[in-house]
């Protein structure tokens, strides 16, 4: 009877542990998804301090399809990381999720984590990728030149390889044969240079909708995009094909060239041609081109010519079309292919002679910088209030140091005092007394405050009313802290609306890299550990960024880029035979413009300020060349003599200046420097469309805000903020 009452009491004993177990279970979360592929960039190619596309495929458990938000971190230009949130991840296991991220390191360690979007920001969970992410990812300088080709390739990879380039200047190239998601967002573009559409059937496949958008609108902000379409021209440029937005104008058909006619092409790579072997080739053929759009090659030629090479403007960035599918043979048999090719780069691309890339490179080992963004981003970093303690005054007071510590301290305690007793007490007091002078020092020569230099960059297509914005800032902390930045546009050019589309933010916010090998640089060899190891939180839906480690006495770099829609300036201008401006110029706006030049294909106009409402006739104006005013050129006893640009200079205004027209000026032959990172400043290409530039000095663009409170502006704050007007001028004919 014990025996049977004892196995009953077991047996509801393991029931009951059982029913807990299940119970237990039940309550446990779902299974985390794992992450099966990480690719980074294109084809797991990325440049590091741009903005880049993490293409993330889940396998495994669902995720929660409630609300997950995709969260990516990576390693900033410091090497403090960052969580960069994502999208909304919404299906089932093998979904394909994009975020963007910008990468700091050349070696891309990565974390992923899944945010509960309950409005509390809720659990967050971090998953363990499958492999180590970015472990297969290559990553480029930003001094590099980062070349993508949608389709089919059209021989770029052999082509830069024939170049002499040195290894911070390199040129590389990715051809995206296969289906891989293409950015939805505009700035997943920002580490490219060059974008190369082949006209091959199936491209709509990968580029439409977001997609599609997202490549438009990085070409409207600086980008600059080369279409090689012949025989498919009518699928993918027809009506309401996917890229007759960027169509040069009019298509009107697809012809056979016969050989004939090949001489155009084999003319344009120069006297080296080689003969194409074809009895003939499909050619697209255009009429009525777009306003500003050039017929590039044949240049000069009869009216019966097809056109073959054409470029247009769009908004701040370019199209070049080539009605030739170098894809294709007898192009891929062409012996003088590349040389084609190279001519065609030479147009979308700073070609540095190597003496100069050289020059760059060993005057970057003594400034810490090879491209002009670097020398920016030093300027930024000269705070009024703060001074940097000479060497020698260090150097000096290490001497005494060493001295009081040991001899002359040996020499007052022995032979002085003659009381050895003593060094207990003259031993620690001259160490107290100099930790203390030292931190005086210290703070006398850094102060207490905190600091903002602050440049804004406002350009304006009076042709399209778009308008882009940049905003870098260095921001100086006296003591340890976290803060929370914000970037407000306030630029003054008319009534200004900021779009806030499903897929883009009103303002891009990140951290600012320094380019190069040099101390501190992205691609530099030299451990950099920091001193916070807490991430911080980019949130690019929102614009900010939060809880960024700022060490005490130091400062940090960052960049924003955001767009709008705008006016400002009234321009009613046309070219004389001379190719000189006439009209006028009215100045909408509520505040005056000051330091004012209008830069027209090789001249350049001062027109100091303009006063809100009242024009500016050019008529009477005498100009002086472009290249004379950006390089100060000046005539001296009858000689032309160009001033030696001053690399080292910590002028915000002087150096933005040649950013803005950095080819113009001649490029890195003038400046000893390249123009990679931020290159989309550069506007010298607007200037050979028949577009004037005009450029002035104004109110403030943008406003940072510090934890929730605008930085006032203070004589130890200093804010520059330059507007350029892309103006439209008709010819004289």
């Amino acid at each position: 009877m014990v025996r049977l009452f004892s196995l009953a009491v077991l047996s509801l004993v393991l029931n009951a542990l059982v029913l807990l177990n299940n119970g237990a279970a039940a309550g446990d979360p779902a299974p985390l998804p794992k992450v099966k592929s990480i690719q980074l960039g294109f084809n797991n190619h990325f440049k590091l301090g741009c903005w880049t596309p993490v293409e993330v495929t889940f396998d495994g458990a669902d995720v929660d399809s409630t609300a997950e938000q995709l969260d990516v971190q990576a390693i900033d230009g410091d090497g403090v990381p960052a969580w960069f949130t994502g999208p909304p991840v919404l299906g089932s296991a093998g979904q394909t999720a994009i975020s963007y991220v910008r990468i700091g390191r050349s070696d891309p360690f990565l974390k992923i984590r899944l945010t509960k979007l309950d409005g509390t920001r809720g659990k967050q969970a971090e998953i363990q990728p499958a492999l180590p992410a970015g472990a297969t990812a290559q990553s480029l300088p930003a001094t590099s030149e980062f070349i993508v080709e949608l389709g089919a390739s059209i021989g770029l990879q052999d082509t830069v390889q024939r170049l002499n380039q040195n290894d911070f200047e390199r040129t590389s190239v990715v051809t995206l044969e296969s289906q891989q998601q293409l950015p939805d967002r505009w700035y997943g573009y920002e580490g490219v240079d060059l974008v190369v559409i082949s006209g091959t059937s199936g491209l709509e496949k990968s580029l439409h909708g977001a997609a599609l958008d997202a490549l438009e609108v990085w070409v409207r902000q600086g980008g600059k995009l080369m279409v090689c379409c012949g025989n498919e021209a009518q699928h993918l440029f027809g009506p309401a094909a996917p890229l007759a937005r960027f169509a040069p104008g009019e298509l009107v058909g697809v012809i056979n060239l016969p050989a004939a006619s090949f001489g155009p092409i084999e003319e344009y790579v120069g006297v080296e041609q080689q003969r194409l072997d074809a009895a003939s080739i499909r050619v697209s053929e255009w009429k009525n081109l777009r306003p500003a759009a050039q017929i590039e090659w044949p240049r000069g030629g009869r009216a019966s010519d097809l056109p073959l090479i054409m470029r247009r403007p769009l908004g701040f960035g370019e199209v070049t079309f080539v009605s030739l599918d170098l894809h294709r043979p007898p192009f891929t048999d062409w012996a003088s292919r590349s040389k084609f090719l190279e001519r065609l780069l030479v147009k979308h691309a700073s070609r540095t002679e190597q003496s100069s890339a050289l020059h760059a490179a060993n005057q970057g080992k003594q400034l810490g910088y090879v491209d002009l963004s670097g020398q920016l981003r030093s300027a930024l970093d000269q705070f009024t209030d703060v001074q940097l303690i000479p060497f020698w005054v260090i150097a000096l007071a290490v001497i005494i140091y060493i001295s009081l510590l040991f001899p002359l301290n040996f020499w007052i305690v022995t032979q002085r005092l003659r009381r050895p007793t003593f060094a207990w007490a003259l031993f620690p007091s001259t160490i107290i007394v100099f930790g203390l002078s030292a931190y005086a020092l210290a703070n006398y020569a850094k102060g207490n405050g905190r600091h903002v230099n602050q440049l804004d960059l406002v350009d304006v297509d009076l042709a399209t009313g778009g308008a882009r914005g940049a905003t870098w800032f260095n921001v100086f902390s006296p003591q340890n802290a976290l803060c929370d930045f914000r970037i407000e546009p306030t630029a003054n050019v008319g009534a200004v609306t900021t779009p806030r589309g499903e897929n883009d933010s009103s303002c891009l916010l990140s951290w600012f890299g320094l380019a190069g090998t040099g101390l501190g640089g992205m691609n530099s060899v030299a451990v950099n550990t920091p001193l916070f190891d807490n991430p911080y939180t980019i949130d690019m839906a929102h614009g900010s960024i939060a809880q960024a480690p700022l060490p005490a006495w130091s400062s940090k770099s960052f960049v924003a880029r955001w767009e709008a829609r705008a006016g400002g300036i009234e321009a009613h201008l046309t070219t004389s035979a001379d190719r000189r401006l006439r009209g006028v110029v009215v100045n909408r706006l509520a505040t005056p413009l000051y330091d004012c030049v209008l830069l027209f294909d090789r001249w350049a106009y001062t027109l100091e300020m303009l006063v809100p409402g009242k024009s500016v006739s050019l008529d009477r104006l005498e100009p002086q060349t472009g290249d004379t005013y950006l390089t100060n050129r000046r005539t001296i006893n009858a000689h032309d003599e160009v001033p030696t640009y001053d690399r080292a200079g910590v002028s915000v205004a002087r150096i933005v200046e040649v950013m803005m027209f950095h080819e113009a000026a001649g490029g890195p032959n003038y400046t000893g420097l390249v123009h990679r990172y931020q290159r989309f400043v550069d506007l010298s290409d607007q200037l050979q469309f028949g577009r004037a530039i005009l450029v002035g000095r104004g109110p403030d663009g943008a406003i940072v805000q510090l934890n929730g409170q605008p930085l006032a502006n203070t004589p130890a704050n200093q804010h520059t903020t330059i507007y350029r007007f892309v103006l439209p001028v008709k010819s004289h004919d």
